[in-house]
Protein backbone atom coordinates (compact mmCIF):
# COMPACT_ATOMS: atom_id res chain seq x y z
CA UNK A 1 0.00 0.00 0.00
CA UNK A 2 1.48 3.38 -0.88
CA UNK A 3 1.54 6.67 0.72
CA UNK A 4 -0.09 9.27 -1.68
CA UNK A 5 -0.59 12.90 -1.43
CA UNK A 6 -2.27 15.93 -3.60
CA UNK A 7 -5.03 13.85 -5.14
CA UNK A 8 -7.29 15.32 -7.39
CA UNK A 9 -10.40 14.25 -9.56
CA UNK A 10 -12.12 16.07 -12.55
CA UNK A 11 -15.05 14.99 -10.78
CA UNK A 12 -16.52 13.59 -7.67
CA UNK A 13 -17.66 10.03 -8.97
CA UNK A 14 -14.06 9.20 -9.97
CA UNK A 15 -12.53 9.30 -6.16
CA UNK A 16 -12.95 5.94 -5.33
CA UNK A 17 -11.34 4.76 -8.27
CA UNK A 18 -8.29 7.05 -7.73
CA UNK A 19 -7.95 6.46 -4.45
CA UNK A 20 -7.36 2.93 -5.01
CA UNK A 21 -5.51 3.06 -7.95
CA UNK A 22 -3.17 5.41 -5.80
CA UNK A 23 -3.22 2.58 -2.91
CA UNK A 24 -2.46 -0.02 -5.32
CA UNK A 25 -0.46 1.24 -7.90
CA UNK A 26 -1.96 -0.14 -10.68
CA UNK A 27 -5.29 -0.12 -12.83
CA UNK A 28 -6.41 -3.44 -12.02
CA UNK A 29 -10.47 -4.30 -10.78
CA UNK A 30 -11.11 -0.42 -9.81
CA UNK A 31 -14.59 0.98 -9.54
CA UNK A 32 -16.71 1.61 -13.03
CA UNK A 33 -19.03 4.65 -12.62
CA UNK A 34 -22.50 4.00 -14.32
CA UNK A 35 -22.41 4.86 -17.80
CA UNK A 36 -18.14 3.50 -17.48
CA UNK A 37 -18.69 -0.22 -17.59
CA UNK A 38 -16.60 -0.29 -20.80
CA UNK A 39 -14.02 2.28 -20.26
CA UNK A 40 -10.41 1.06 -19.28
CA UNK A 41 -8.18 2.19 -17.15
CA UNK A 42 -4.49 3.40 -17.56
CA UNK A 43 -1.97 4.42 -14.97
CA UNK A 44 0.74 6.50 -15.57
CA UNK A 45 3.95 7.80 -13.65
CA UNK A 46 6.53 10.63 -14.06
CA UNK A 47 9.92 11.54 -12.10
CA UNK A 48 9.24 15.07 -11.17
CA UNK A 49 12.24 17.64 -10.70
CA UNK A 50 11.99 17.25 -6.93
CA UNK A 51 12.61 13.60 -7.24
CA UNK A 52 8.83 12.93 -5.80
CA UNK A 53 6.85 11.38 -8.41
CA UNK A 54 4.02 12.18 -10.46
CA UNK A 55 0.89 9.69 -11.04
CA UNK A 56 -2.34 10.08 -13.64
CA UNK A 57 -5.41 7.90 -14.19
CA UNK A 58 -6.95 8.01 -16.84
CA UNK A 59 -9.96 6.02 -18.86
CA UNK A 60 -10.55 5.80 -22.41
CA UNK A 61 -13.24 3.71 -24.61
CA UNK A 62 -11.67 1.29 -27.20
CA UNK A 63 -9.44 2.45 -28.77
CA UNK A 64 -10.39 6.01 -28.04
CA UNK A 65 -8.50 8.87 -26.20
CA UNK A 66 -7.27 8.49 -22.85
CA UNK A 67 -9.13 11.25 -20.92
CA UNK A 68 -6.84 12.12 -17.53
CA UNK A 69 -9.37 12.13 -14.55
CA UNK A 70 -7.05 12.20 -11.42
CA UNK A 71 -3.49 13.08 -10.30
CA UNK A 72 -1.83 12.42 -6.90
CA UNK A 73 2.01 12.25 -5.94
CA UNK A 74 4.33 10.14 -4.06
CA UNK A 75 7.83 10.18 -2.79
CA UNK A 76 8.99 6.81 -4.10
CA UNK A 77 8.13 4.43 -7.05
CA UNK A 78 7.04 0.91 -5.83
CA UNK A 79 9.91 -1.24 -6.51
CA UNK A 80 7.69 -4.01 -8.56
CA UNK A 81 7.78 -0.67 -10.85
CA UNK A 82 11.53 -0.14 -11.09
CA UNK A 83 13.08 -1.35 -13.84
CA UNK A 84 17.01 -2.70 -14.16
CA UNK A 85 18.10 -2.76 -17.76
CA UNK A 86 21.55 -4.32 -17.48
CA UNK A 87 23.64 -2.27 -19.99
CA UNK A 88 26.63 -4.63 -21.87
CA UNK A 89 30.19 -4.12 -21.16
CA UNK A 90 32.01 -3.46 -24.46
CA UNK A 91 36.00 -2.90 -24.08
CA UNK A 92 37.78 -0.79 -26.28
CA UNK A 93 39.65 -2.73 -29.39
CA UNK A 94 42.27 -0.30 -29.51
CA UNK A 95 44.94 -0.45 -26.26
CA UNK A 96 44.33 2.45 -23.84
CA UNK A 97 47.08 4.56 -21.87
CA UNK A 98 47.06 4.64 -17.53
CA UNK A 99 49.15 7.43 -15.81
CA UNK A 100 50.05 5.69 -12.06
CA UNK A 101 52.20 6.71 -9.89
CA UNK A 102 54.45 9.10 -12.58
CA UNK A 103 54.81 6.15 -15.25
CA UNK A 104 52.93 5.44 -17.99
CA UNK A 105 50.85 2.33 -19.03
CA UNK A 106 49.29 0.91 -22.42
CA UNK A 107 46.78 -1.48 -21.96
CA UNK A 108 44.27 -3.55 -23.50
CA UNK A 109 40.89 -3.78 -21.44
CA UNK A 110 39.44 -7.31 -21.24
CA UNK A 111 36.61 -8.88 -19.42
CA UNK A 112 36.54 -11.16 -16.26
CA UNK A 113 35.39 -14.19 -15.24
CA UNK A 114 32.22 -11.59 -13.26
CA UNK A 115 31.99 -9.31 -16.41
CA UNK A 116 34.30 -6.91 -14.89
CA UNK A 117 36.84 -4.80 -17.17
CA UNK A 118 40.32 -5.28 -15.80
CA UNK A 119 43.19 -3.50 -17.55
CA UNK A 120 46.08 -5.78 -19.18
CA UNK A 121 49.61 -4.45 -19.57
CA UNK A 122 50.90 -4.48 -23.44
CA UNK A 123 53.91 -5.76 -24.43
CA UNK A 124 55.90 -3.44 -26.54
Amino acid sequence: MTTYSNMTTVHPMWIPAAVKAAQQGSAKELYRPPGYETCWYTVNYSVRTDQSIRWSLSYRFGRGKNTTIANWVTDWLPLERVKFRPQPVRPPAEPIRITSCGADYLVRVVLDSAGLPLPVPVLL
